[in-house]
């Protein structure tokens, strides 16, 4: 697929929670939004004309689940990052990131975390070559749960470990070349 209109990457707007796709539960766009008018969290969209092709949720004050709470004081929390599959491999995911990245330096922050699948290889990949490093806090258990087109509810539970990225240049120790030269993850790049 060769992508023709020009990405555009913003806040959810109130008129545009109709435009979205659903979400893993009903009422998670709209409930996104008004966290966003509350200064929580910034919903970040990215369309291409009137397609929504991609989100993420960044959570201003951090992850809250320990041990990365009490760890990982003044460091904003991506989670909740989707691209369409249809759109994957067009850059749209590597232009979210360095555009939250960017909003979260405006602020003065000088790291951003997120945690991901021990096995989704590709998405390790990507923070890898972002400059995501391991935190060092050892994996953990997350959960959650969505409810198909049918109203079927399913709940998943995922290993995962906690990546953060320094923003601050003179923190850098520069990306997790390990994860890069791994050939099981190198496959799926």
């Amino acid at each position: 697929m060769q992508i023709d209109q020009e990405l555009v990457l913003r806040p959810l707007r109130k008129k545009e929670i109709a435009l979205l796709p659903p979400g893993a539960r009903p009422g998670d766009h709209r409930t996104r939004f008004y966290l966003q008018e509350g200064g929580t969290v910034l919903y970040l969209i990215a369309w291409l004309g009137s397609t929504a092709v991609g989100h993420l949720l960044l959570t201003w004050e951090g992850e809250t689940r320990e041990p990365m709470g009490s760890h990982l004081v003044r460091c904003p929390h991506l989670s909740d990052f989707n691209v369409l599959p249809e759109y994957r491999s067009h850059g749209i995911g590597t232009h979210m990131l360095e555009h939250i990245e960017q909003l979260v330096q405006e602020r003065e922050y000088q790291r951003i975390g997120l945690g991901v699948g021990v096995n989704n290889l590709r998405a390790r990949a990507l923070y890898a070559r972002h400059g995501y490093q391991d935190s060092g806090l050892g994996e953990y258990m997350a959960s959650w749960s969505w409810i198909d087109e049918q109203g079927q509810e399913y709940l998943a539970i995922e290993r995962c470990l906690y990546l953060v990225k320094a923003l601050d240049r003179r923190e850098q120790i520069g990306y997790n070349a390990d994860i890069l030269n791994d050939p099981e993850i190198r496959k799926d790049v």
